[in-house]
């Protein structure tokens, strides 16, 4: 009993650093858990619609294989851009701390702000590029638009980096003021 009392303090008492710990730590698995499940769930999804699309494709359509250049390029990096979007999501939660509140920054940052940065003036809207909204694009076609700031793969390292910075800005704010 004594134990479980020391357990349970601990674990509750912002002012302990094994509480700390324990809830960066309980994060870092969080964030794994979601990360696998989401990565082998939307590849099995991308390699699916993939193949299905493929086969549903009637005669005039123009038909690829996955061996065709760019091809299996696009399909794993729909499944990459799924997860990162998952894993910057789950920052986004762990900053906000708000259910609803980090829905609408996420649906904000995802869709609201490239309409924004359009309305801007192309002076200031080719600085937007770099922003998550446009800097995944190019992983996820089999033809990059030659219009496209960015590779396909740099583009996604990009997306990485942002999930990487609201994980790590989250984890820091968690264990600063929640745990």
């Amino acid at each position: 009993m004594l134990i479980m009392e020391r357990r349970i303090r601990y674990r509750h008492d912002p002012s302990d650093p094994r509480g700390r710990a324990a809830a960066a730590t309980r994060t870092r698995r969080q964030e794994l858990v979601l990360g696998l499940v989401t990565l082998i769930v939307s590849e099995s999804v991308a390699f699916i619609a993939y193949f299905l699309g493929q086969a549903l494709l009637s005669a005039p359509a123009i038909h690829t294989t996955i061996g065709s250049p760019g091809a299996l390029r696009a399909v794993v990096g729909c499944g990459l851009y799924v997860c990162l979007l998952g894993l910057f999501a789950l920052g986004l939660a762990t900053m906000i701390r708000h259910t609803a509140g980090a829905i609408s920054a996420f649906i904000g940052v995802l869709l609201v702000l490239p309409i924004v940065i359009q309305a801007l003036p192309s002076s200031i809207a080719k600085q937007g590029a770099a922003l998550p909204p446009d800097s995944h694009r190019p992983i996820r076609v089999v033809a990059p638009s030659p219009a496209a700031h960015f590779a396909p793969w740099p583009s996604l390292l990009l997306l990485a980096g942002y999930a990487a910075a609201s994980l790590v800005i989250g984890g820091v704010l968690l264990v600063r003021r929640d745990a």
